[in-house]
This record gives structure tokens, C-alpha cells and sequence, in this order.
């Protein structure tokens, strides 16, 4: 859990994130169900993942190893590592899928760098950030996000030269 993360535990597969960020290493077969205020989605199948609180009572959720079925009561989708989908609140659906770069969120995350031991899955997280270096080389640097309804998602893409832009979709 991060610094300033609130959860509550209402069963062995089930809690409600009410804010901050999680990260979570599933080994098992058995869904995972995560709430927020507004939204809700179970997560299937072995994977690591962040958990992030947003604006509109949903959240983001970052996979970074895996490829897990994430399941609203209106979606299912499957996400690929390296991906960024919101959980909507008011409307419980899937928002869309971005690219996200692994390396960089890996290289300055301390939710994920702050352990004295590594998470179990590393090694897959490490194959998943090779796989998508191949893939998308230096298309972008990071992108930050966060949403503020369930039709608007802020987008900021830090460029290198320091010259952040920002996008509403």
C-alpha cells in the first residue's frame, strides 16, 4: 500500500479502496474484487497490478505482468501488461486501454521500489517491460492521468525537453 492509502478488507477476496494506490502480485485462479467509491471490477488470473484511486470515485489500474481479465458489471476485457484502464464509477464499465511505459513508472514508482525484497513476480514484470521496449522503443517519456468524470480523462505527457503538454479526452 501507498503512504497515504485507506482500504477496508470486507472479505478474503474482496476489499474497497477509498483512496491512495496498492500494488498487487495475484498467483491464483481466484478473482480478486476491488472497489472504490463509485466503481468496481474483479480481476482474474495471475498478474501484478496498481491500483489507483481517481477523481470521479473510480480508479486506474496498471498491469504490469500478465494478462488479466478485468470484469465490470457492464465488461470484460482482457489487459495486457503495460496497460492503463479505468474503472468507472457511475456507469460500471471499462473506460479505455492506454500504453503506459513500464520502465518508467518501474524505474521512479516507491510503491514499487520501496520493498526491502522484490515482489514475487519481478522477473515477469522485467519480461513484460523487454516485450514492450521492443514494441514501442521511445514513442513517449510518461504519461500521467487521472479522471475527473467518467467522460473526461486529464492526460500529461511529460515530454523530454520539459515541454508538458496537456490533453482531455
Amino acid at each position: 500500500m501507498g503512504g497515504e492509502t485507506l482500504l477496508l478488507w470486507e472479505s478474503k477476496n474482496s476489499f474497497k479502496l477509498h483512496k491512495g494506490t496498492i500494488l498487487v502480485c495475484l498467483n491464483g485462479q481466484e478473482p480478486l474484487k476491488i472497489s472504490s467509491q463509485k466503481g468496481s471490477a474483479d480481476i482474474l488470473g495471475p498478474c501484478t497490478f496498481i491500483a489507483e484511486v481517481t477523481s470521479n470515485g473510480g480508479y486506474k489500474l496498471i498491469c504490469l505482468s500478465g494478462k488479466p481479465v478485468i470484469r465490470t458489471g457492464n465488461d470484460n476485457a482482457k489487459i495486457h501488461a503495460g496497460r492503463l484502464v479505468l474503472v468507472l464509477g457511475e456507469t460500471d464499465s471499462l473506460g479505455s486501454a492506454y500504453d503506459i511505459n513500464l520502465l518508467l513508472l518501474l524505474q521512479s514508482s516507491l510503491l514499487i521500489n520501496g520493498f526491502t525484497e522484490t515482489p514475487p513476480t519481478m522477473k515477469k514484470i522485467g519480461l513484460a517491460v523487454y516485450s514492450q521496449q521492443l514494441r514501442i522503443g521511445g514513442k513517449y517519456n510518461a504519461l500521467i492521468g487521472d479522471a475527473v468524470n467518467d467522460e473526461d480523462l486529464q492526460m500529461w505527457v511529460l515530454g523530454k525537453k520539459g515541454k508538458d503538454k496537456q490533453s482531455d479526452k
